[in-house]
């Protein structure tokens, strides 16, 4: 670190200064006077270097001022009354939607309530107009720890949510947990899985036997539409092939995702030579070509 290297470098000048002064009298057998006059010169010298040393001194605590309020700065960036939204460590998170509360779903799930990505930084949001000239509160989000709860409803555009009465936006997009959690109307769902991953939210990624579990939201969506891509390129070009009953031997998991969309939850593992693909319950298997990779977002590179 620089700060402590400005000190070591000082100290050491004046270490080797000392040793100067230890060789010229013990060494050259210079007379008295000469003597005197070699470490007058060197106390100068060393004087010199004092004074360097607190200039330093102030360098050093100018530095270590700037860099506190640095600190202090990125820290206030979110506002002292939502701090809570920080927490990875919740209890349940409870989505309704605001219209029709019949619909609740509590979510017990622990990558969910371990996740760091539900919100981001949060910031005021001091607009006023909205959809249609107004706000639309879309899905009300409950969190509990413990005996606490914080409500927050959720704006159904631009990442804004209202607490107490008071607009935030978020880093992301947080309603993308109500689309993944509640049922959507029936005249609105597709039954097509590919179509289902395609225009998932919210997933979930296991690698080298569920290790390395990661939740994202629909800041990542493209990473869904790339693996439905992948496997249905594959199934138009024979390169996966639906297989009419499981097989009696398939290997270990090599990777896995799990995809949320509507209510319904989605899953796809890989084998070395083999793919189950679960929609809602249903599982149906595939043989797959060595050349495929469903899941090459996530290799690239």
């Amino acid at each position: 670190m620089k700060i402590y290297r400005l000190g070591v470098h000082v100290c050491m000048r004046k270490i080797v200064i000392i040793l100067v002064i230890a060789i010229v009298i013990f060494q050259t057998g210079c007379s008295n006077a000469e003597i005197d006059k070699e470490v007058a010169e060197l106390n100068l010298r060393i004087s010199g270097l004092e004074a360097e040393t607190i200039k330093d001194k102030k360098t050093i605590k100018d530095l270590k001022k700037q860099i506190a309020e640095n600190e202090v700065i990125e820290t206030a960036t979110t506002p002292p009354e939502v701090k809570w939204m920080s927490s990875s460590n919740w209890d349940k998170i409870i989505v309704s939607e605001v219209t029709y509360p019949v619909q609740r779903v509590v979510i017990t799930d622990k990558a969910f309530l371990k996740s760091e990505f539900l919100f981001g930084d949060v910031t005021v949001d001091n607009s006023t107009e909205g959809l249609g000239g107004g706000r639309y509160e879309a899905f009300k989000f409950e969190f509990v720890k413990g005996a606490k709860k914080y409500t927050i409803s959720v704006e159904s555009y631009e990442n804004v949510i209202k607490y107490k009465g008071k607009y935030y936006k978020t880093e992301f997009d947080i309603m993308a947990l109500g689309f993944a959690m509640l049922p959507r109307f029936d005249f609105l769902s597709t039954v097509n899985t590919m179509n289902k991953i395609y225009q998932s939210k919210i997933f979930k990624h296991y690698y080298a036997q569920e290790m390395n579990t990661t939740i994202s939201f629909s800041n990542y969506e493209d990473v869904c539409r790339h693996v439905a891509g992948s496997v249905q390129e594959g199934l138009d070009n024979g390169g996966i092939r639906l297989l009419s009953e499981k097989p009696r031997s398939f290997g270990k998991v090599t990777e896995k995702m799990v995809f949320y969309y509507f209510g319904s939850i989605l899953e796809i593992k890989t084998y070395k030579s083999y793919m189950s693909i679960e929609d809602s319950g249903i599982m149906k298997w595939y043989k797959v070509s060595s050349a495929v990779d469903v899941f090459a977002v996530w290799h690239a590179g």
